[in-house]
């Protein structure tokens, strides 16, 4: 149902929607039902979503590819929180006579060249310069990628009937790294590091109670993915022989190890393999998600302090993804999904005076 005009002004500044280059904002705000925006580390898109009251079947479609961006009002004003492209607007209704518009969008050009496959090779390159290489083909004039990650070396890299996205990921998983474009830039940034591809920190966001925490639902650790040592092998063609690359987990509530099943390439793609397998174990130790007053400043990779909750839970997460969302109400709130526990998450020093299991 549309709003009053007193309450979608009220409603219109929390947030700002332009798609290309045309600020529609004061036209939506009457009509608009949800918005959602979400952003998750690893190999997936950024994705938004937005659900208009259509009962009047007036709403003109977007044009496909239009460039869209998303700005949210938090705390230090308005902040971009989503640029992309229109990707799908899907109608429904019934007879009843209601309409739902939604329009959704993607950080990534799932219709441009990214996806194209290309059939190259890279003799005695690094990582940073092959993505670089790739990325130009696909029409991605910026890559960025991590600094220790870009001057990793390779002695041969190819390209077989894949895109530049699968690519992409495909070194993320090699390296233990997190790929993902958004519009005309594409990122490479290490996994677990709360670093963005410059190598600059990320601001760590704080989740807490009586101030800024709505909910939690938390798991500061679990058993079944935790090893203490990931290991990977390689074959040494001057020796002949089978050699080992590991390294060491901090955990010591496991006597688990890990071994990747398939040998890399090298002692380099081993060690490398491992330090992935590493990073991906101790992303898993702990699951949880938190929903808090709205902060566009969380990003994938970034901390999340949980602070008076309770004993166990209070601690430092690594954000796995982030979610905004507004509702009709005009609530604007953010989600994080989270792992990685750090410091004091997973540990009650407290004295036994209750019950325990």
């Amino acid at each position: 149902m549309a709003r009053d005009a007193a309450a979608a002004a009220v409603f219109l500044t929390r947030f700002r929607v332009t798609v290309s280059g045309n600020d529609i904002s004061p036209a939506i705000a009457p009509i608009l039902q949800s918005l959602r925006i979400r952003d998750a580390a690893g190999h997936s898109s950024d994705t938004a979503e937005i659900e208009l009251d259509d009962r009047a079947g007036t709403i003109v479609f977007p044009r496909p590819r239009a460039p869209i961006e998303i700005m949210l009002r938090d705390p230090r004003g308005l902040a971009l929180a989503f640029s992309g492209t229109v990707d799908e607007p899907r109608s429904r209704g019934d007879r009843s006579g209601g309409r739902i518009l939604t329009v959704s969008a993607k950080g990534a050009d799932v219709t441009g060249r990214a996806k194209q496959l290309q059939e190259r090779h890279f003799d005695d390159t690094t990582i940073g310069e092959a993505l670089r290489q790739a990325g130009e083909a696909a029409g991605i004039s910026d890559v960025r990628v991590d600094p220790d990650l870009a001057s990793i070396q390779r002695s041969y890299l190819a390209m077989e009937s894949e895109s530049f996205l699968a690519f992409g990921q495909r070194i993320a998983r090699e390296v233990g790294g997190s790929f993902k474009v958004m519009g005309n830039r594409a990122m490479l940034v290490r996994r677990n590091a709360g670093t963005s591809a410059s190598g600059r920190s990320l601001d760590t966001v704080l989740a807490e109670y009586g101030r800024n925490l709505l909910s939690w639902d938390i798991a500061p650790f679990v058993g079944r993915p935790r090893h203490n040592r990931a290991r990977s092998r390689h074959y040494d063609p001057d020796a002949a022989t089978l050699r080992e690359q590991s390294t060491a987990i901090d955990d010591d509530q496991t006597d688990a190890e890990l071994f990747t099943r398939y040998p890399a390439a090298d002692e380099g793609a081993a060690q490398d393999q491992a330090n992935a397998s590493a990073a991906e174990v101790e992303r898993a130790a702990g699951s949880g998600t938190v929903t808090i007053d709205a902060d566009v400043s969380a990003k994938p990779e970034g901390v999340c302090s949980v602070i008076g909750a309770r004993a166990g839970i209070d601690g430092d997460y690594r954000i796995d993804a982030v979610e905004h969302s507004i509702d009709r109400s005009g609530g604007l709130t953010t989600s994080l999904e989270l792992g990685q526990p750090q410091g004091s998450a997973g540990r009650d020093d407290r004295a036994r005076t209750a019950p325990t299991t």
